[in-house]
């Protein structure tokens, strides 16, 4: 009694009557994300679509979460989104719940940033610093440092801590010593343990047992430790923008576990591995901007005394774990994988095995690659290859490693590309850091033979930077090349590309009867 595909049918019902409704699956529907471009650069999206540049118009399905990333071009940063994307971060996501239409917009990159003057941090007469410091820079560039020193007792032999913080714009505060510390052993086990600072400008400090400590203009605040001890030592801990700290534990297995940014209490461990009864141990950890995490650690095979390279990805739970390398020789002892991560997903792992260095890459779309070899037979199976890996929101890497027992090589990885072939950046070099700004380009400490007046075998502390798609600088010494040799130094960056390095050293030229405390500032 009814026809047509009208939504409504009007029956007279002067008689019986008999009406069918038929349904069925409704067309799919989807919207139109369409990106235009101000100056040189080029927007992609996860899941992928754009990739303007060239593909700058793409259709998602409706709802659909779509992230967007923008890359600079060499010698250009990112201004800032506009349509339904805004604000000067590097990714933007977008519901697709309507077509939506975002602009993208670049211009030529502010000057590089600088090292100051170095200067004296702390020199008490004959009370020496120690060999152990930290250093810890935020976003918005306040900085601390933290090292032992004697207590003070002429010819005494007990150590405390003591910190200092920096204030962009402002200088130094005065020194302070960290409560309830001190120690007659040879130090705090300050190289097992770190150090991180938030947008806001407070420090943690994490022990090897997870006894965290909050550092503020007030001071520091009382340690506080987890509900239930975790198995193992901390091994490696991020945090993100909003201040929140992940931590990977390992030892015989891999655990991590979660600080809430500005709480005083973890979350409960969570296992990451699932080698039962074999050693997994290494271990580190990345974050993503879209919520993910990778850790990867060095773990025994069964049946073999050798290690693999193990991985497992975090999007609500742990997934189960996988080995991401495919070489016969073991992943080196005290030789920690590392692993990092863009806003998108995507990440890189870096490891040394054997005689060489390995990478993977993976993608939230097709999962881990297959390992790649790099500098074969050159890099020293007996001495740890001491690898740095950092990448910027939009995928851009760079990787510096030891390759031999004193060179210092490094590559850039450009998404879409792959790496570049290894460079050297120095013939001898030690104690490396490396900092990347946004754009890809990266800044690296480390300390090398003096040349001051002639070569000698005291050391100095150099920095070297590699703009984005260029080549390494000459080396740049950023403290006094006065003969006297370093003893130790650390150096922090965060993700502006500002630095901060902090080091050891003696009092006086050709003698190292008395150790004080020197910085500087790279903004």
């Amino acid at each position: 009694a009814c026809v047509g595909a009208g939504q409504t049918c009007t029956v007279l019902m002067n008689q019986a009557r008999t009406a069918s409704a038929i349904f069925a699956a409704a067309p799919a529907v989807s919207r139109s994300l369409n990106v235009t471009l101000s100056g040189p650069g080029l927007v992609r999206s996860q899941p992928v679509g754009i990739d303007c540049g060239s593909a700058c118009s793409a259709r998602f399905g409706d709802q659909t979460s779509v992230l967007l990333t923008a890359t600079p071009n060499a010698g250009q940063r990112f201004a800032g989104w506009s349509g339904s994307c805004s604000g000067t971060a590097p990714t933007c996501s977008v519901t697709m719940n309507a077509d939506q239409t975002i602009g993208a917009a670049f211009t030529a990159a502010s000057a590089a940033p600088a090292w100051q003057t170095q200067q004296l941090l702390e020199s008490n007469n004959d009370f020496n610093v120690g060999d152990r410091l930290l250093t810890a820079i935020a976003p918005n560039g306040n900085a601390v440092v933290l090292w032992e020193q004697s207590d003070g007792v002429p010819n005494g032999n007990t150590l405390k801590l003591f910190s200092r913080r920096y204030v962009a714009g402002v200088g130094w505060e005065a020194p302070v010593a960290v409560p309830g510390l001190s120690t007659t052993s040879s130090s705090f086990r300050l190289g097992q343990t770190r150090l991180l600072m938030d947008a806001a400008g407070t420090a943690t400090w994490l022990r090897p047992n997870l006894e965290t400590r909050r550092l503020t203009a007030a001071g520091w605040g009382s340690p506080f430790t987890p509900a239930t001890v975790t198995a193992g030592e901390l091994t490696d801990a991020v945090m993100d923008a909003t201040g929140a700290i992940g931590v990977v534990t390992s030892g015989s297995d891999v655990y991590n576990m979660a600080l809430p940014a500005n709480a005083t209490a973890w979350l409960p461990r969570a296992r990451v591995d699932a080698s039962g009864a074999l050693d997994a141990k290494d271990a580190s950890v990345a974050l993503s901007a879209d919520g993910t995490a990778i850790a990867v650690w060095r773990e025994k095979n069964p049946g073999d005394a050798n290690y693999s390279i193990k991985a497992a990805r975090y999007s609500g739970a742990w997934q189960t774990p996988q080995t991401i390398d495919n070489s016969f020789a073991t992943a080196n002892l005290e030789s920690q994988s590392r692993i990092a991560m863009d806003a998108a997903g995507n990440a890189i792992a870096v490891w040394h095995q054997g005689n060489s260095l390995y990478y993977n890459v993976f993608s939230p779309t097709t999962g881990w690659g297959g390992a790649v070899e790099v500098d074969p037979n050159a890099v020293e199976s007996t001495f740890s290859a001491r690898i740095n890996l950092r990448m910027t929101a939009s995928g851009r890497a760079v990787v510096t490693w030891r390759s031999g027992i004193f060179g210092l090589k490094s590559m850039q990885y450009t998404p879409g590309s792959g790496f570049s072939a290894p460079v050297l950046v120095n013939g001898y070099a030690a104690d490396s850091s490396l900092g990347i700004d946004p754009e890809g380009n990266a800044t690296i400490v480390y300390i090398a033979p003096n040349k001051w007046p002639n070569p000698t075998t005291d050391a100095d502390l150099y920095s070297r930077r590699l703009p984005w798609g260029g080549t390494w600088s000459d080396a740049v010494a950023i403290e006094p090349l006065d003969g006297q040799g370093i003893d130790a130094a650390n150096s922090a960056f965060n993700s502006a590309g500002q630095g901060i390095s902090a080091w050891v050293r003696g009092d006086v030229p050709g003698r190292d009867a008395r150790r004080s405390l020197w910085v500087n500032v790279l903004r």
